[in-house]
């Protein structure tokens, strides 16, 4: 039959019907093989593919029960991390808010950190003033004490010499008052010669002036640097800096007074008006037998002052760049003010 197909038919029909032919004696030829075996085999045979089958259909089903479950799970996780999402993103909220707080209340206490420096600074100094005074009122109660015992002194001479004189003539009484009279005036010249004698050796600040007369003042303007601040800063800086390299403050050898007339000198050589000046940095209101230290007003072209230290260098500001008071300069701000070294030198005399 097969021949007889492949002759009658077409080639290419025979090439295609062959292959089919092929084809299903390949899968036909088990199937015969199978028939011809015993029949007790051939029920093995397909209990084995009914068990496989079923096996086949209870893993599928297994598995479907665990692609099921797996999915609830899914949907259960992915409703959790929602629900997570949700929280994580109002903990988000709140920290952000916490850390503007943060930042607000950084702000207040740095706010108030220089409040309360300044409201120090204030403090120290009316403490100073007040310890300076109570210094001052112990000092005048000593000397009322002092003029109270004098005072006591005289009135029981005056009762001695009131005792003495009794008895005595008219004649020993002026010649008496005569003696007096000149021994006075013989006490009221050397008194003169003293006070001139002291004048003459005793420093005083008769040469001194005082703040009214040079703030604002045009001769007390550094108007040649008018416009430039910035560069005026920069060079009284480098000023302090090259004078403080270039000398040695050493207690007891050196002397600030000389210190402060080199740069007083430096810095009119750059047209930097300054004036020197002499006091206590450790007491407010001191007498100029207190004072032990010297130092410079150096103005800008508004007459504005910059404070110098000679024996350091140092260069100080009276506000700071937010606009506070700087301590450091607080105790230069008061002392004798010296618009020359020459008037100063006349002043100090001994004590250069």
């Amino acid at each position: 039959m097969r021949r007889l197909l492949l002759r009658i038919l077409p080639q290419s029909v025979n090439e295609t019907l062959e292959a089919k032919l092929n084809r299903f004696v390949k899968v036909i030829t088990p199937v015969v093989s199978f028939l011809n075996l015993d029949p007790r085999i051939k029920v093995v045979i397909l209990c084995l593919i009914v068990g496989f089958g079923a096996g086949i259909g209870i893993g599928h089903a297994i598995e479907a029960s665990q692609i099921r479950a797996l999915s609830s799970q899914i949907a259960k996780q992915g409703e959790l991390i929602s629900v997570l999402s949700s929280e994580a993103e109002q903990r988000e909220e709140h920290v952000s808010t916490l850390n503007s707080e943060t930042r607000r209340l950084t702000a207040e206490t740095a706010r108030l950190a220089l409040d309360i420096a300044e409201k120090q600074a204030s403090y120290d100094l009316l403490l100073a003033k007040h310890d300076s005074t109570l210094g001052k009122l112990e000092t005048l109660q000593a000397s009322f004490t002092s003029l109270s015992q004098e005072y006591q002194t005289l009135r029981e001479d005056y009762e001695a010499l009131e005792e003495a004189s009794n008895g005595v003539t008219v004649e020993e009484l002026s010649r008496l008052r005569e003696q007096v009279s000149l021994l006075e005036r013989q006490n009221g010249l050397l008194h003169i010669q003293v006070a001139q004698l002291t004048d003459q050796l005793t420093p005083a600040p008769r040469h001194a002036v005082v703040g009214r007369e040079i703030w604002g003042k045009p001769e007390f303007r550094s108007t040649a640097w008018a416009g430039r601040d910035y560069e005026l800063q920069t060079k009284i800086e480098e000023i302090a800096r090259t004078y403080h390299r270039t000398h040695t403050f050493i207690e007891g050898e050196t002397d600030c007074n000389d210190m402060a007339v080199s740069l007083w000198n430096m810095l009119l050589t750059e047209n930097i008006k300054s004036v020197i000046v002499v006091g206590n940095l450790e007491m407010v209101g001191e007498t100029f037998e207190e004072s032990n230290h010297a130092w410079l007003y150096v103005f800008n072209a508004q007459g504005k002052v910059i404070y110098l230290e000679p024996t350091t260098g140092e260069v100080f500001y009276g506000r700071l760049p937010d606009g506070s008071t700087n301590p450091q300069a607080i105790p230069y701000r008061e002392g004798f003010i010296y618009v020359r070294p020459s008037d100063l030198r006349r002043d100090l005399k001994g004590l250069w």
